[in-house]
């Protein structure tokens, strides 16, 4: 953090995406000679105050008419 702020202390952009990756995520891994990243991070699952979370419930479809109870055509 500290070459960053003396980077751009001396008027140079950028420097400070991968600490903010380091503070937000639970794991940055270089890979290779550093021209690529890992970043992982965990979530935990979603709790209620009764406990986990239920899955939502499934959309019904739509009601169809059935066709005997469509008016005849004359």
């Amino acid at each position: 953090m500290t070459r960053a702020r003396a980077s751009r202390a001396e008027g140079r952009i950028g420097g400070l995406g991968i600490k903010l990756m380091q503070q937000c995520c639970d794991h940055v891994e270089y890979i290779g000679k550093g021209t690529k990243l890992r970043i992982e991070k965990n979530i935990p699952a979603a709790t209620t105050a009764s406990g986990p979370a239920a899955a939502p419930a499934p959309v019904a479809a739509p009601a169809t008419t059935p066709a005997a109870a469509k008016p005849a055509k004359k």
